[in-house]
């Protein structure tokens, strides 16, 4: 007796093994290269040193890309870091300046030791005035204790009659 094969099965069977030789091959053309063929030079053999060399056009893109932005406006004073250097957080990367900003700094500045001026000019002229009120109450005190002195002295001339006498 003969096995007899059952043709729908190898059809089958076919176009499976057709399917994956079509995946595969696909696969390993995206992973090859494509060179036009005037691109290609056959020469015959020789020694001497080898050049790997094959001139490709490509596009670069970084990793990571961020975008800065100064809170101020202003001018670049010094760029630090070229294009395409690594740089790490905290790096300096350019020195910008902005002159009204520097101006506006300036002015506040200017204006707090004013007032700073103004708070010790005022601070003095109230200790100026505690010192002035403490003199006049010891002039008083004095004044009460010397006319005290006199009217005590009156009283005790008055009381003897020694004052009518002279």
């Amino acid at each position: 007796m003969r096995p007899t094969f059952n043709t729908s099965a190898l059809a089958a069977a076919i176009v499976v093994v057709g399917v994956l030789v079509y995946l595969i091959l696909r696969e390993l053309a995206t992973r090859s290269l494509v060179v036009e063929g005037n691109r290609v030079v056959i020469s015959t053999v020789t020694d001497g040193v080898f050049e790997d060399f094959i001139p490709l056009r490509g596009r670069v893109t970084p990793r990571t890309t961020v975008f800065l932005d100064a809170v101020e406006g202003g001018r670049v004073e010094q760029v630090l870091v070229e294009d395409g250097a690594t740089v790490r957080k905290g790096d300096l990367i350019a020195v910008l300046s902005n002159t009204s900003l520097q101006l506006q700094v300036t002015q506040s500045q200017a204006l707090a030791a004013e007032q700073l001026n103004n708070m010790r000019t005022l601070e003095l002229q109230l200790e100026q005035n505690r010192l002035q009120h403490k003199s006049a109450l010891a002039e008083i005190d004095y004044q009460i204790k010397h006319l005290t002195r006199e009217l005590l002295r009156q009283r005790h001339l008055a009381a003897t009659s020694a004052a009518r006498r002279a």
